[in-house]
């Protein structure tokens, strides 16, 4: 593993870019996640690769590789809950730019919402009605599982930067989306972004940005 540090003058949280530089590195969540009926995931991304498919956040269990996954795909995002998948077809955002991407999802009605810069982009209902995302599964960034932990493949990792991802375990209104792309110090619930709880896999170059401002 090598880690490079630009400017980082703590190892704590907010304004932490981790600029994922080959298609070998991944960067797991360290902390547990527990059972969840209803989530919000929310992270800011930087692709620079035109065209290049990237897994953003990749959670699996014994029960599903797929138990949650936000994977973009140059037309939009594959979504899976308990390995079901939902298409969202989206504008392009493999342009270089930052982007606030937010899912979020409710058991109860099956509600989810795909948010863009903090509007509501996509939306719909009746997607996995009762269920429920398992615990003590393996989160990862930057890479899509094929088995719980590792079987990852280069044509589906993320290349480009990362940073502030936060999960919630129930789904935010609009209002609070609309707060969380412009204000970088809104913590998660079930995983608030400081990379003290992380553990990185890979070469990454670790700054400091501000992308909340922008």
């Amino acid at each position: 593993m090598t880690v490079l540090f630009s400017n980082v003058d703590d190892k704590k949280t907010h304004r932490t870019i981790l600029k994922l530089t080959t298609a070998s590195t991944n960067v797991v969540v360290t902390k547990p996640i527990p059972t969840l009926s209803a989530l919000t995931a929310c992270i800011w991304v930087q692709i620079n690769e035109t065209g290049h498919d990237a897994a953003f956040v990749s959670y699996a269990t014994s029960e599903h590789e797929n138990e949650f996954l936000i994977y973009y795909y140059c037309v939009g995002f594959h979504v899976y809950i308990n390995g079901v998948l939902l298409v969202i077809r989206t504008a392009p955002i493999d342009d270089g730019a930052w982007h606030h991407v937010c899912i979020t999802w409710s058991s109860s009605d099956g509600g989810w919402k795909y948010y863009h810069n903090g509007v509501i982009s996509k939306e719909g209902s009746d997607f996995q009605i009762g269920h429920a995302l398992g615990s003590g599964g393996f989160l990862v960034l930057g890479q899509e599982q094929d088995t719980v932990g590792g079987s990852y493949d280069a044509r589906q990792a993320m290349v480009g930067s990362l940073t502030e991802f936060n999960l919630w375990s129930r789904s935010l209104t609009a209002d609070e989306i609309a707060e969380t792309a412009g204000d970088c110090s809104i913590d998660g619930d079930v995983f608030s972004w400081n990379i003290a709880d992380l553990f990185i896999e890979g070469d990454v170059l670790l700054k400091i940005e501000d992308v909340c401002s922008k």
